[in-house]
C-alpha cells in the first residue's frame, strides 16, 4: 500500500472518529440541558481528541 493510500485511510479514520465524538458531545449536551456549562478545552481535549485518535486506531486494525 502506499504512503498516499495509508495517509488517506488514516485521515478518514480520524475524521470518522472526530464525527462521532462530536455528535457523542451533542447528545450529551441535550441530555445535560442548560445546566452544564461548556469548557472549549474540555471538549476538544478530553472528547474530539480521542475520538479522533480512536478512529484512527480503528482503521488500523486488521
Amino acid at each position: 500500500m502506499s504512503t498516499v493510500n495509508v495517509t488517506r485511510l488514516l485521515t478518514f479514520g480520524g475524521l470518522c472518529g472526530f464525527a462521532w465524538a462530536a455528535g457523542l458531545r451533542g447528545f450529551m449536551s441535550q441530555v445535560a440541558g442548560d445546566k452544564a456549562g461548556v469548557e472549549w478545552v474540555g471538549t476538544f481535549l478530553w472528547i474530539l481528541l480521542p475520538g479522533a485518535l480512536i478512529g484512527v486506531l480503528l482503521v488500523l486494525q486488521p
